[in-house]
């Protein structure tokens, strides 16, 4: 739906992990290589900045040409940051140089920092929230719980399953958990997979809400669609088309209630 939508890259924590495939642990220690990460990060955006400053280069470099639209702020930058201290960072260091648009992706302190997010306008794509408390001092439902704070903080926000795409059929459950425990409503929380997910995305004028002059891209359910005892979807439009559902598993369980007769 749109081409070249942003830049990623991941920012330095203070901590590294690494996990022992013989005994199965997780050990963290102090990140050694942050510092060195972060002067080439400096280093490419001082070059990257001054480029695009320049008047017609003789010779383009194609690395430097594709972070122009940074600065022009047609293009987001999204910065993978969980640690509160370096989500923090990060903001500070796309405002030195000027870029227009950071989106923090995974943020799982982020509730440390909402007002400081907020007064940024900095959206926030969450990791996956069906999960345990990274902290053993935290809230075990804080996972669930995050992505309402982050909202009534006055935050945009967005759920994701992060590189899991694999179990992405089972988003809308995400918020209907945040839904539950977060302290928002259930067209509140839907919100997080759509409208507010299509905005930060840059997309929102095509996909998110159901408008006039919107791809017309909508699914039909039972129930509540972010409920998973209620989520059966009997209809799907992709584009305003209706979508044909039948497939083999679907088969199989028509027969099985009719031999059975289970409802």
């Amino acid at each position: 739906m749109k081409k070249d939508d942003g830049i990623w890259m991941t920012w330095p924590a203070f901590l590294a992990s690494s996990f022992n495939y013989d005994d199965f642990t997780v050990s963290v220690k102090r990140n050694e290589k942050r510092q060195e990460i972060l002067d080439e990060f400096r280093s490419t955006f001082s070059d990257a900045k001054a480029y695009r400053e320049g008047n017609n280069p003789a010779i383009k470099n194609l690395r430097l040409e594709a972070m122009k639209p940074l600065f022009e702020g047609t293009a987001n930058l999204y910065v993978r940051a969980d640690y509160a201290k370096d989500i923090v960072e990060a903001i500070k260091f796309v405002k030195e140089f000027g870029v227009k648009k950071l989106v923090i992706v995974g943020g799982d302190e982020s509730y440390k920092v909402a007002s400081v997010l907020k007064e940024n306008q900095v959206p926030v794509i969450l990791n996956q929230t069906h999960r345990l408390p990274n902290g053993v001092d935290e809230n075990v439902y804080l996972p669930y719980e995050l992505p309402g704070i982050l909202y009534k903080a006055g935050v945009k926000v967005a759920v994701t399953y992060s590189d899991e795409w694999w179990r992405t059929r089972n988003l809308a459950f995400l918020a209907g958990t945040s839904s539950g425990f977060g302290n928002v409503t259930s067209d509140e929380a839907l919100q997080f997979i759509t409208k507010n997910a299509a905005e930060i995305a840059g997309i929102s004028n095509q996909v998110g809400t159901l408008e006039k002059g919107k791809q017309a891209s909508f699914i039909v359910s039972d129930g509540d669609v972010l409920d998973m005892r209620g989520n059966v979807v009997q209809m799907v439009f992709i584009k305003g088309g209706k979508v044909n559902l039948d497939d083999k598993q679907k088969r199989l369980y028509e027969k099985y209630k009719v031999k059975y007769g289970k409802k």
